[in-house]
């Protein structure tokens, strides 16, 4: 066992060493009333952790490795999906690591934070998409809705051909391709994250981020271990997992022309303003 972990497991009664390999809620129970001893930040000061990011774009997966983190150091977590009214996290004191799909939390409401937001090229965003919605259990996904021929939208793709399906996703990422044009690229409270980056080499993505976040050196060395065990080529799977294959450039195999075209045509300019291409002519 590496030293700085022997120091930390020492430091907590026996109950918790019992404890340590039953999940993050277990882990975080024990560690709890430790929060203080166990804190990651090199000061004394401890703001909340605020991961921003979109649908498609890591968000179980660096989910997995936020929940593990908070637990290891008594922290609180919640992602926007479970915590329900995500706009209002800034009445939510209990909360210390907050992932925030869609990026809807109002920054400047919450008090003193630190952050982390993640950016994913929106063409390969629609290709994860098309694949995930075909399967998922959303709720919203499995409603019938008149205009998908009152089938509901998972149905609707699986009854469409793959073209048909790709060029549906790529009408329905406006409200992703809008959000991530409006963000503010240059607000120094956020540390910038490609998911083409991350996946090219996650331990250094991952000890930067840490870095961001504030972390004493042995607690960056031990959340970097923790990430280790939910390394995208560890859980990537088949059907009926989050993470299918997550390709770089995955879009060049499934666009055809026309969806170029329509993808230009509905949001020009995007990709040039979010850096993923010089000009149109891709």
């Amino acid at each position: 066992m590496p030293r700085a972990r022997v120091a930390l497991v020492s430091r907590v009664p026996l109950l918790e060493k019992v404890l340590l390999r039953a999940g993050p809620a277990l882990k975080r129970i024990a560690r709890r009333p430790f929060a203080r001893q166990l804190s990651p930040f090199r000061g004394h000061e401890r703001p909340k952790l605020l991961h921003s990011c979109y649908h498609k774009v890591g968000t179980t997966w660096f989910s997995r490795v936020l929940r593990d983190v908070a637990a290891t150091h008594g922290m609180r977590f919640a992602i926007g999906l479970e915590y329900g009214a995500i706009h209002r996290l800034e009445t939510a004191r209990d909360i210390d690591v907050f992932v925030d799909p869609g990026c809807h939390v109002a920054f400047d409401a919450i008090g003193p934070f630190v952050g982390s937001h993640m950016l994913r090229d929106p063409r390969d965003v629609v290709i994860s998409g098309y694949f995930y919605h075909r399967w998922t259990r959303e709720t919203w996904a499995n409603i019938p809705m008149a205009q998908y021929r009152n089938m509901t939208y998972r149905e609707y793709l699986n009854y469409v051909d793959q073209e048909e399906g790709i060029a549906t996703e790529i009408e329905r990422a406006e409200f992703w391709v809008q959000r991530m044009l409006r963000w503010n690229y240059c607000d120094p409270r956020f540390l910038e994250i490609r998911y083409e980056d991350i996946r090219v080499n996650e331990p250094d993505a991952f000890r930067r981020l840490f870095t961001h976040y504030g972390f004493h050196d042995a607690a960056i060395d031990r959340c970097c271990r923790i990430a280790t065990k939910f390394t995208f080529e560890r859980r990537a799977g088949g059907p009926g997992t989050h993470l299918r294959s997550g390709a770089i450039g995955e879009w060049r195999d499934h666009f055809r022309s026309f969806h170029r075209d329509l993808f230009k045509k509905l949001y020009p300019g995007a990709l040039e303003q979010l850096g993923y291409e010089k000009d149109e002519n891709w």
